[in-house]
């Protein structure tokens, strides 16, 4: 009721209203549907605290709220695919609509479905939710620019932290994760350039016409439309998890995360590296990280 009434609050969706009445309405969790600069400012506060040697590091790390914006989104993508599963419409709304929406609608389909946990289909949810769906790479990714925000850098957060919850439920490892971090904040790959599927196509000659990010680490048939083939075998070993339990029935793949601040966790090969070969900001290359480690 609570999240129905304030999504009837936002004057965007009383248009539709008669015709979503049926609907769950899933807004971003309260505090979480907060402004770039917030979000900005929680990752520059997390950078700090991480770069500190000091006694005051858990102090520090608990004033970024960072692990606590990782928490709420993981709870609305829960309560999303919780309501999914009773067979329940959701409608994701968020003021831009392509950033919370984004993170919520990807990672509830992550929860949901077990092909979204295989190498293959979490490249496809990626490119289908993010890049297809006009998420502003560009713009969210310049550190320069007002409107930067770590927004797919906390979704792939959210995602490492539910491998490591449920370690047997996904095809792909951390460092498959690793790796598209770094291939998104490196600027290696032509895959996370603009901020719309229009732009890269429009200003490919001034992008370089660079590999994309599938084809920068060789992932082969697992590259969203690809011909298949195995890619680089070296590197599918490395980025597949060993102990995947494929799921054949469906109907009880859902994941129920837990989201408490309790179950969340640093993301330490991200947020505290500290070797510069490796550290993404300094131009990590994604494919030489996974031959290296």
């Amino acid at each position: 009721g609570s999240v129905a009434e304030k999504a009837g609050q936002d004057s965007a969706i009383w248009p539709f209203l008669p015709c979503l009445l049926p609907c769950l309405f899933v807004l971003p969790p309260p505090h979480t549907h907060t402004s770039a600069r917030t979000q900005r400012h929680s990752l520059a506060l997390l950078s700090a605290a991480c770069r500190t040697e000091e006694d005051d590091f858990y102090a520090l790390l608990a004033a970024s709220k960072w692990l606590y914006h990782v928490k709420m989104i993981l709870r609305g993508a829960l309560a999303i695919a919780s309501a999914l599963e009773r067979k329940t419409p959701v409608l994701v709304h968020c003021s831009d609509g392509w950033d919370r929406t984004s993170q919520l609608s990807a990672l509830a389909q992550l929860l949901i479905d077990p092909f979204y946990r295989t190498i293959q289909g979490f490249a496809r949810l990626i490119e289908k939710d993010f890049v297809s769906f006009g998420h502003m790479f560009e713009k969210r990714s310049d550190a320069r620019s007002k409107e930067y925000s770590p927004v797919f850098l906390q979704f792939l957060d959210c995602v490492w932290q539910l491998t490591r919850q449920f370690p047997t439920r996904f095809e792909f490892n951390e460092r498959f994760v690793v790796a598209l971090a770094d291939g998104f904040q490196s600027g290696w790959s032509t895959t996370f350039m603009g901020s719309s599927e229009q732009e890269r196509d429009a200003n490919a000659a001034r992008f370089g016409g660079g590999p994309g990010l599938w084809q920068l680490i060789d992932l082969g048939s697992a590259a969203p439309g690809a011909e298949a083939s195995d890619g680089n075998p070296s590197i599918r070993a490395a980025i597949r998890n060993p102990g995947y339990t494929k799921e054949v029935d469906k109907r009880a793949s859902l994941l129920k995360a837990k989201v408490t601040m309790k179950d969340v966790q640093l993301w330490a090969d991200i947020h505290l590296r500290h070797k510069p070969a490796k550290f993404t900001m300094q131009g990590g290359e994604p494919k030489r990280f996974l031959e290296q480690n």
